[in-house]
């Protein structure tokens, strides 16, 4: 699975179809995976990074940041629940 590893972002002005301007902003979310390869000395592990570009209008910044509070909320929520000591796997699990 995909690893979050960062964004950037970088804010412009287009022009919409009715040639009226519009303030947007790219978004790029930047991702990393670990990969294996066969080399000479055996299986290598290396990682894969990626990135994935998108466009928003303030409201789809609104609707992504709600979406982020969710996933906050409901980690938060979880973390609760399920207590962890730290270095605690999940086989030692309470």
């Amino acid at each position: 699975m995909k690893e979050f590893v960062g964004t950037a972002r970088n804010l412009y002005i287009a022009q919409r179809e009715d040639e009226t301007p519009s303030v947007r902003a790219e978004f790029v979310v930047v991702t990393s995976e670990p990969t294996w390869i066969l080399g000479i000395d055996g299986l290598i592990r290396e990682r894969a990074t990626e990135s994935f570009r998108f466009t928003l209008n303030r409201g789809g910044v609104k609707l992504l940041m709600k979406s982020l509070a969710d996933i906050d909320r409901d980690l938060e929520d979880m973390e609760k629940r399920f207590p962890f000591e730290p270095q605690q796997t999940l086989k030692e699990g309470k």
